[in-house]
């Protein structure tokens, strides 16, 4: 195993993920909360006809917002970006905009919030930061922890705003105190790498731990990441296997990715190649490029499989690939192991093993 193969210090961030933003439609308002559960979850797929219900629905929610209701225009919003069973063209990101803006001039937090959102990310409007910095302060200037949440990324990121890590850690903790996930291994990782605070890995564990506790797979990852390394805790494999599975489960990429290292190397569990070929593939499916060419090195070398250069060439091309676009993972490391397989095959196993790529990407789409 490579040192940086669970990296979580400074200088190796690429294998820490930060959530993305806070999407509106996990905190819908309780009076709306049957009617949006029809429109956001039960809308048919595209290509078929909407239900008498789910129109009734509909209906239902546009007269009340048409008749001045924050909640309800706030949810029409919503349903414009998150229903089922429509394309979403900007046509749809322009209705959602007109919809939030009239819910935020009533002092709609969420819609605020949600607004900010949608000119950070140019959907509906021209992209403006600064213009969705301001949306996202009057939010969580109102206690919106998905705000303060996503206000205190931009003040990280000097989206917007001027780069200020001291104040988006003020941001991420007013979130984490009232338990919002994403804030909470923001916070971490704030603490973690020394990035608004000082470092502290007692304090990054704590957050972390907060986070993971709440099911969240990227808390979960980062969690047993600091058991494997020891840090800010004693030196535990088992346990960081422990939480690796917990976010494996959720089908989180980076942590079928160290599962599959831990079976691979017997750390905190039994040595076991079949094991460990079975949860990285399941990362390398999700585009894990150090996943895939994990998956090419077992088929080139016969580890636990019957050995086989046609899938070892697909899969390190496709880790190739991926370090290429992605910028994450060794490109030139995996592009020199693609040519070593390349050069003991025939031209029929080579076409053969890029029909296999390109069905794969068929999949993937």
């Amino acid at each position: 195993m490579t040192a940086d193969s669970f990296c979580i210090a400074p200088g190796c961030r690429a294998r820490l993920r930060r959530p993305r933003s806070a999407q509106a439609h996990l905190r819908v308002p309780a009076r709306l909360t049957a009617l949006l559960t029809v429109l956001l979850f039960l809308s048919p797929a595209p290509g078929q006809e909407p239900s008498s219900t789910t129109a009734e629905q509909m209906a239902s929610l546009r007269g009340l917002a048409e008749q001045g209701d924050a909640d309800a225009q706030y949810g029409l919003a919503l349903c414009y970006v998150e229903c089922r069973g429509r394309p979403h063209s900007y046509d749809d990101y322009v209705e959602a905009v007109r919809w939030y803006r009239k819910a935020a001039d009533q002092g709609h937090a969420q819609a605020m919030g949600a607004l900010g959102l949608m000119y950070q990310e140019g959907k509906g409007v021209p992209r403006d930061f600064v213009e969705g910095a301001r949306w996202l302060r009057k939010a969580a200037d109102l206690g919106d922890a998905a705000a303060q949440l996503n206000l205190g990324a931009s003040y990280a990121a000097g989206v917007g705003v001027p780069r200020d890590p001291a104040e988006a850690v003020r941001w991420y903790r007013k979130a984490a105190d009232v338990g919002n996930v994403r804030a909470q291994l923001n916070l971490g990782m704030s603490y973690d790498g020394g990035d608004g605070v000082p470092e502290d890995l007692a304090e990054a564990l704590r957050w972390y731990r907060k986070a993971a506790e709440s099911g969240y797979a990227l808390a979960q990852v980062n969690l047993g990441t600091l058991y494997h390394l020891g840090h800010g805790v004693p030196q535990d494999d088992a346990e960081a296997a422990r939480w690796y599975r917990k976010a494996a489960d959720q089908e989180d990429a980076d942590a079928e990715y160290k599962l599959g290292l831990t079976y691979a190397e017997g750390r905190g569990v039994p040595r076991d190649d079949a094991e460990a070929l079975r949860w990285y593939r399941k990362a390398a499916d999700q585009g894990d490029a150090y996943a895939q060419f994990k998956v090419g090195v077992i088929y080139d070398e016969g580890r636990g499989v019957p050995r086989d250069s046609v899938a070892a060439y697909m899969w390190l091309e496709l880790a190739t690939v991926t370090a290429r676009t992605t910028g994450h993972g060794d490109e030139k490391e995996y592009a020199d192991a693609w040519e070593l397989v390349r050069k003991k095959m025939s031209a029929a196993q080579k076409l053969e093993a890029v029909q296999r790529a390109v069905e794969w990407y068929k999949h993937r789409q």
